[in-house]
């Protein structure tokens, strides 16, 4: 079993874990949620937390993807100057989202010091996301069992009958049966999506991502968007002879006025955008991944005084209670490779 972890998503996830009124991950953290939480203690439970999942799962590989640095850090950017440029200002409105980004990029500067311990690789590239490096090795290793952990739907378009992926902060994991997407949670209940991994693209292509400011078509939301790649309709959402298009009626915009949208320009903009295997950076990614892979691989080694150590200085934990720990957590690593 391979694991493929998005280190960037999950650490934004703990961090907004920390506000009392959040959820999810925050389950994972020593104590509970807490507003005063250290860098250190963000970083040392997403990494515990994937340690238990790679002990459970019997991983032989564990690959970690991390953003790059600095907001000009991503190629969408360069050719969607709009992508994610909206979080600054969301931030800045909001003093606790200022405190939990802050921590999330304290966090993120320690992850590498924290992952090293372990010798296992990081993948982290200017200009590449984290989505696209874990896009370029699960396709290298296609063959392989995998299991994709992030929080972030737009991995969905990765799933194959060999690789499934693990919401750690809803607790729920998604997998292909007969072809279509299926979220399993862990209280046993399953949910069919009713769409292909290509599908789920594609009706993200139609409908825009507000999350990373991609503006869909006008009108069309989700329901719709799945509605026209299931039942093969996109075609009549793309051929607006005239170019107008006409908002539905709500509330706030009881009579609304037609709007002109280059509907198939939008869509074709957007799936530039979401794919990953089909991305503009894509072969780049594999070569990267690629090379990585083919370097002499090290002999297996174990940590544990290492990460013993670290706990104590960093974490404040007792010399006992640090040991007892470095070594769970090495055990998880002992047959994973590294490099």
């Amino acid at each position: 079993m391979y694991l493929y972890t998005d280190v960037s998503n999950l650490v934004h996830a703990s961090a907004n874990s920390t506000k009392p009124e959040s959820s999810g991950l925050s389950g994972i953290f020593l104590g509970g949620p807490a507003p005063t939480v250290s860098p250190y203690q963000v970083a040392f439970n997403v990494f515990q937390h994937v340690s238990q999942i790679a002990r459970s799962e019997k991983a032989t590989r564990i690959y970690w993807f991390m953003d790059p640095d600095g907001e000009e850090g991503s190629w969408r950017k360069k050719i969607y100057p709009e992508y994610k440029a909206q979080r600054k200002a969301l931030i800045e409105k909001d003093p606790a989202r200022v405190v939990t980004h802050e921590l999330a990029r304290q966090t993120l500067k320690i992850f590498d010091e924290l992952i090293g311990l372990t010798a296992t690789p990081v993948f982290k590239f200017p200009f590449l996301e984290a989505d696209d490096l874990c896009a370029a090795a699960v396709s290298i290793n296609s063959k392989v069992p995998g299991l994709i952990i992030t929080a972030d739907k737009d991995y969905w378009q990765l799933l194959t009958p060999c690789i499934s992926l693990l919401n750690p902060i809803h607790a729920y994991r998604v997998e292909l049966e007969n072809g279509i997407l299926v979220k399993k949670k862990g209280d046993g209940s399953c949910e069919s999506i009713g769409l292909t991994p290509t599908q789920h693209m594609f009706a993200k292509a139609i409908q825009g991502d507000t999350g990373d400011n991609i503006k869909g078509l006008i009108g069309v939301g989700e329901v719709t968007a799945n509605k026209a790649v299931t039942n093969g309709t996109v075609a009549q959402l793309l051929t607006e002879e005239t170019g107008m298009i006409t908002p539905r009626k709500s509330k706030t915009n009881p009579e609304p006025v037609p709007v002109f949208q280059d509907a198939k320009k939008v869509v074709e903009t957007n799936l530039a955008l979401v794919s990953l295997l089909n991305s503009q950076v894509f072969p780049r990614a594999v070569e990267i991944v690629t090379e990585i892979q083919q370097k002499s691989i090290r002999p297996q080694q174990t940590n544990a005084i290492r990460l013993a150590l670290w706990l104590e200085q960093k974490m404040s934990f007792s010399p006992e209670n640090s040991k007892v720990m470095a070594n769970q957590i090495s055990y998880a690593y002992t047959n994973v490779w590294t490099c």
